[in-house]
């Protein structure tokens, strides 16, 4: 699950579990000092203790917090990924030992070649709940291993001038495409809404292609522009 509050150019961010995230800015704005640049606070997670809510910094891996841009496009895209929310993944540092701590165990299903898909937490001596995040909203079983519900948070402050996008989208859409390739079909022409549809239709697409139509994940997505034109090829020159 992955929230957002957006208020002006400040944005308030919060997530559970592997729904994502991620800010796109024209690659011109580059350097922390540049006005052109967002300005992104460490990741902080609200922690109950003693019946009282208590605000504390945590680490980014373990806290599944902030994720520091990663430029792959080839340098031919005019955006660039600025920010990405990370995924709460069990087998993280962090994340491994607090449900180590809480008597679970992380590790992978076992197919009769061996381990097979993604890292997933069980109790000690059941195959059981398997699920393939750490933190979630709702998973009452799996709150006595380790499964929190309590939320990595990020504020960001986006640049006082120029065009930026917002993406939210379920793990269906990330599985299998990258930060880079959603972010390029959210930043083509047309509307926000045209752009998430394209990221929808081409997630759909990819599990097709991958799976042959025998299985589609959860795919949702939502897209908002910022200081861009409706219509308007969005490039940054």
């Amino acid at each position: 699950m992955a929230l957002c509050h957006v208020h002006g150019r400040l944005l308030t961010a919060a997530w559970v579990g592997d729904s994502r995230m991620l800010l796109g800015l024209p690659a011109r704005a580059r350097t922390s000092a540049s006005p052109d640049e967002a300005r992104i606070s460490s990741s902080a997670t609200v922690v109950p203790r003693d019946g009282k809510l208590t605000a504390t910094t945590a680490a980014s891996e373990s806290a599944g917090g902030l994720e520091p841009h990663r430029n792959s496009s080839g340098g031919g895209s005019a955006w660039r990924v600025a920010w990405s929310s990370t995924d709460h993944k069990p087998e993280l540092s962090g994340e491994a030992m607090r449900i180590k701590a809480a008597g679970g165990r992380v590790a992978r299903s076992v197919g009769r070649q061996g381990p097979v898909g993604p890292y997933r937490v069980w109790f000690q001596e059941q195959a059981y709940p398997g699920l393939a995040m750490s933190r979630a909203l709702g998973d009452l079983p799996g709150r006595d291993i380790g499964i929190t519900c309590t939320p990595s948070c990020a504020s960001i402050r986006l640049p006082d001038n120029g065009p930026a996008v917002l993406v939210l989208a379920s793990d269906g859409v990330w599985e299998l495409l990258s930060n880079e390739q959603v972010l390029e079909l959210a930043t083509e022409t047309g509307s926000a809404n045209e752009a998430a549809n394209r990221v929808v239709q081409q997630s759909r697409r990819a599990w097709v292609k991958e799976y042959g139509g025998s299985y589609v994940d959860d795919i949702t997505a939502v897209v908002m522009r910022f200081g861009m034109r409706p219509q308007q090829r969005t490039t940054s020159g």
